[in-house]
């Protein structure tokens, strides 16, 4: 006889998740990131598996950034009913027949999705030939999976180390996400005159070395020099080139970054080598922007001529009359027609015995 199942649902207990769980309702003003970590589901047994989110958890709780919140729990408590046997009785007017079922009380766990967190971290784990495959995520508010992780190994004593690594791979990524919302309410306290100028500036050093990794806080301590560049001049350079160097087009999110901040650091580094006259150095600076950063590309042309014109003179005052032809035609090819560098630069190439383009 075909054994068949019948689940009559009699109680719900709704946990939640520990009383930490309940005060995670409640606005925090502590100003840390708030994390669950739900179970993993084993898929090789289709069961869940709360031993590999309570080291995930474990590893996440020593961030001094970081609140852990437990999911809700909802535990169910439910008959299973399956037949026993069963059983027939000869009667004066016919028969009688019945079936003893077999009742027996069951506990299920299911965890809850709603919790108000920041961002969840879940995944599963998969098990074959000795082997296992980890696939983790952390997901922001709405559950889109903003990040994955994969891990594998072969056998369980290797699990507790990988875990471990993944929670601070998380602890990177989830740094580097939140960290610029810290650095942004920092220059809005400079801007409300909460903080004056070099208050901020401090409190911008401190973060941009420890997440080398994130542009835009290199793009708002470079803002910030520039409020004061005659302060802050031999700071800027550093900043500026190593901003360009870190800097790859592919990148859109950087590159809408620089231009909500109206910051064009091709054009900082270009400005500050012209400073000091060091006039090849502006000119490749200006050259490679035109390549990766044209956004301005009006005022590198210009540059990249005015650039070209003083380094011709400087070549011809020092007789390396190559040289400065080809500085004086360059400088003709950049600058626009009005700008009297141009014109200078034609009668330099006529002194020289040189045609202009």
């Amino acid at each position: 006889m075909l054994r068949k199942v019948l689940l009559l649902l009699l109680v719900f207990i709704v946990m939640a998740g520990v009383s930490r769980a309940a005060s995670s309702r409640i606005e925090s003003s502590t100003g840390k990131i708030r994390i669950t970590v739900f179970p993993f589901n084993d898929t090789s047994h289709r069961e869940i598996d709360t031993r590999l989110s309570s080291v995930v958890q474990a590893e996440l709780d020593t961030r001094d950034f970081i609140e852990t919140i437990p999911p809700e729990v909802v535990r169910r408590v439910i008959l299973e009913v399956e037949p026993s046997f069963g059983w027939a009785e000869r009667r004066r007017f016919g028969t009688a027949a019945g079936v003893l079922w077999k009742i027996e009380p069951k506990m299920v766990e299911r965890v809850s999705k709603k919790v108000r967190t920041d961002f969840a971290v879940y995944g599963d784990i998969s098990r074959f030939d000795g082997k296992w495959v980890i696939n983790a995520y952390s997901a922001g508010v709405g559950g889109v999976a903003v990040k994955a992780f994969t891990l594998s190994g072969e056998g369980e004593e290797e699990i507790p180390a990988k875990l471990a690594q993944l929670a601070a791979d998380i602890v990177v990524f989830l740094r580097e996400e939140t960290i610029v919302a810290e650095a942004e309410e920092e220059m809005r306290k400079f801007s409300g005159g909460i903080y004056s100028l070099p208050v901020a500036v401090g409190k911008m050093e401190k973060l941009v070395p420890s997440y080398r990794g994130a542009l835009p806080l290199k793009a708002l301590l470079l803002d910030l020099y520039l409020r004061d560049e005659a302060h802050y001049r031999k700071k800027i350079v550093p900043l500026a080139s190593a901003l360009i160097a870190q800097y790859d087009p592919a990148h859109e999110a950087d590159t809408r970054y620089l231009l909500s901040l109206s910051l064009d650091p091709f054009a900082v580094l270009a400005r500050a080598h012209e400073g000091e006259e060091e006039w090849a150095k502006a000119l490749a600076v200006r050259e490679k922007a035109l390549q990766v950063f044209s956004f301005d590309e009006e005022s590198h042309r210009r540059g990249i001529g005015l650039d070209a014109y003083a380094l011709a003179r400087f070549y011809e005052k020092k007789g390396r009359r190559e040289q400065a032809v080809e500085y004086y035609r360059k400088a003709l090819s950049f600058l626009p027609g009005e700008a009297p560098e141009r014109e200078f630069s034609r009668e330099s190439l006529g002194r020289l015995g040189r045609q202009a383009p």
